[in-house]
């Protein structure tokens, strides 16, 4: 859904916009909007955009949300090389929607019937689709705790659940290599959240768990969310102290300024949002790619990643004026 919204409602999940509007909206508590002109403008736009995606085939929008998602479902980067079915070989496996809602298939259906749903996940050895991952016995049941893949990331399971009862679901925090999960590492993870002692100023409880946006800490019925270097089954009541103690910034307060684009004359700054970190431009963000940081992003990175974003959302991209070189006429008349 967010990739969809991304790529055909860009402007109405951007922060300017939502920040924009909070601010019509307190001015229309104040009277100094008319909350029907507000709505008028906003529609105007709105419908006609909706309009224009309504228009769109089926195909098209599955054909861009295959590409965009690539790297995700096929890595390392989404490419043909890395789309081979593993099934007949010569396919290229993609983005399929079917009675049942989305999933992977073969380009050579219905000769080759490859497929695969989007609860299984990416085997990080061989870049192959493959079943949930089983880890082992989980003491407390006696049910198999597997790796799964589900719309918000990679996450543990016991058992497969009953009408009456869900299963036991933990997610995975990114700072962990599935991979590398072993049993006990994993009944640690299902174990949460744990308590990790008592405030030294207030004396109320402190604990750590996974909630829906990762790892925190929990203290006075207020979160906190651990760093990315905080491990979740490591942290203690110290560091969780120190944690609590540091100011939440909100918003999207400048994380580094890279520079002015040379093309678009607007500065190149990063943020931390919702989805992650992220580079902007004007009115163009760009979130970060695999391994990247803001601590290793150049500028020049940090161009490329607002061109490309700029071509997905189908804007041109400023090609860079080349100087004009006056000549002189030597020869003597």
């Amino acid at each position: 859904v967010s990739v969809f919204l991304e790529n055909y409602f860009n402007k109405y999940v951007e922060y300017d916009f939502t920040a924009g509007l909070e601010n019509q909206l307190d001015e229309i508590s104040n009277g100094k909007l008319n909350w029907k002109e507000v709505i008028q403008k906003f529609w105007k736009t709105f419908k006609q955009l909706c309009d224009e995606t309504i228009g769109k085939s089926n195909r098209e929008i599955i054909d861009v949300l295959d590409n965009a998602l690539g790297s995700h479902f096929f890595p390392p980067k989404g490419e043909d090389k890395d789309r081979e079915c593993p099934n007949c070989k010569n396919g290229r496996i993609g983005l399929k929607v079917g009675k049942f809602g989305g999933f992977i298939g073969c380009s050579n259906y219905p000769e080759c019937k490859y497929t695969v749903q989007f609860n299984q996940i990416t085997d990080a050895k061989n870049g192959t689709l493959t079943s949930p991952k089983e880890i082992g016995i989980y003491p407390e049941t006696g049910e198999m705790i597997t790796i799964r893949k589900g719309p918000y990331g990679l996450y543990m399971q016991v058992g497969e659940g009953t009408d009456e009862k869900k299963p036991k679901r933990v997610s995975i925090p990114k700072n962990f290599e599935p991979n590398e999960i072993g049993l006990n590492t994993a009944i640690q993870l299902l174990a949460l959240p744990r308590k990790l002692g008592f405030h030294p100023e207030n004396n109320l409880t402190v604990s750590a768990g996974i909630g829906m946006y990762g790892p925190y800490i929990l203290h006075n019925k207020k979160y906190k969310a651990l760093e990315k270097t905080d491990n979740i089954l490591d942290i203690d009541l110290e560091r969780a102290v120190e944690l609590i103690a540091k100011p939440t910034i909100r918003g999207n307060a400048t994380l580094k300024n890279f520079g002015e684009h040379p093309q678009e004359k607007k500065e190149i700054t990063a943020h931390d949002g919702k989805y992650g970190t992220y580079v902007k431009c004007g009115r163009i963000n760009a979130s970060l790619l695999g391994d990247q940081t803001v601590g290793t992003l150049s500028l020049e990175d940090a161009i490329k990643l607002i061109n490309d974003r700029k071509v997905k959302l189908g804007q041109k991209v400023s090609k860079k004026k080349k100087d004009k070189v006056k000549t002189v006429n030597s020869s003597k008349k």
